[in-house]
């Protein structure tokens, strides 16, 4: 389900002292990897008049390939 979040959405969390800040969704999150998220952590960098932040999610375990079945390999 892909939506648009608003300010009401999401309470953010800056600590003024580290780089780091976090959110949780006020909304039902997305689901990622079959989990639900809805918190968040993160960076941030300001410099030379620009607020950069980034969060990584982690992708899913690529499916490892076995010899079998009739194609001669599986995803397991």
């Amino acid at each position: 389900m892909n939506r648009w979040l608003s300010f009401e959405d999401a309470s953010i969390d800056i600590n003024p002292l580290t780089a780091v800040f976090s959110a949780q969704l006020l909304v039902t999150g997305p689901r990622v990897n079959g989990q639900r998220m809805d918190v968040f952590s993160g960076r941030r960098l300001v410099r030379d008049g620009l607020i950069l932040t980034a969060i990584v999610i982690p992708a899913a375990a690529p499916a490892v390939l076995t010899r079998g079945g009739r194609s001669g390999y599986a995803a397991v």
